[in-house]
């Protein structure tokens, strides 16, 4: 499952965010070196763990989308056996956290 938050096409933005779901066979924890593996050449600047509603575990980092102009923000977590991971611009990283500190979990 991909989901995008996007601006009409004929303005140039740097806010907005996409979220990617998946299921995954068994449970992981996140690391820089876990994502380097699965993402050869994604940057992973200044990570940090992440605890979302005290049921998602995973990280957020500064990286290198391509899709977000080269310079962008990620918050990655594992909850029940499922991978989120949510790329932003990097000028829109501090409302990302914001949004992204909204989140409860049923």
């Amino acid at each position: 499952v991909q989901l995008t938050n996007q601006q009409p096409t004929n303005q140039v933005t740097t806010s907005g965010f996409q979220i990617v779901i998946t299921p995954l066979d068994e449970p992981i924890t996140l690391t820089p070196d876990l994502i380097k593996k699965d993402l050869p050449g994604t940057t992973i600047g200044n990570p940090l763990a992440i605890n979302l509603d005290s049921k998602g575990k995973g990280m957020m980092f500064s990286s290198n989308n391509e899709n977000f102009g080269g310079k962008s923000y990620e918050i990655w977590f594992v909850k029940d056996n499922t991978l989120y991971q949510i790329t932003s611009y990097a000028d829109f990283a501090t409302t990302l956290k914001q949004i992204i500190g909204t989140w409860k979990f049923n």
